[in-house]
């Protein structure tokens, strides 16, 4: 467990420090981008570590969620 967490943590982690714009981070059409880092580091550490197919489930949802959250707000302007 702790091994998964500290990669969504270094997920989230190396996004922000590679688009080197944190305060855009919060504006609403970029709301998704931290939700989608932490989707893929969660999905990146199952397939390191393995995981249930329950909770493979919950993240692939979890992530789709975010980039639709994203592609509807660019969208809508």
């Amino acid at each position: 467990m702790a091994r998964a967490l500290s990669c969504l943590i270094l997920a989230a982690g190396a996004w922000g420090a590679v688009s080197g714009r944190l305060s855009d981070l919060l504006a609403f059409p970029n709301f998704g981008w931290p939700f989608v880092a932490v989707g893929v580091g969660w999905l990146g550490s199952m397939a390191l570590f393995g995981g249930h197919p329950v909770i493979w489930g919950f993240a692939i949802l979890w992530t789709g969620f975010a980039v639709f959250w994203i592609v509807s707000t660019w969208r809508t302007g």
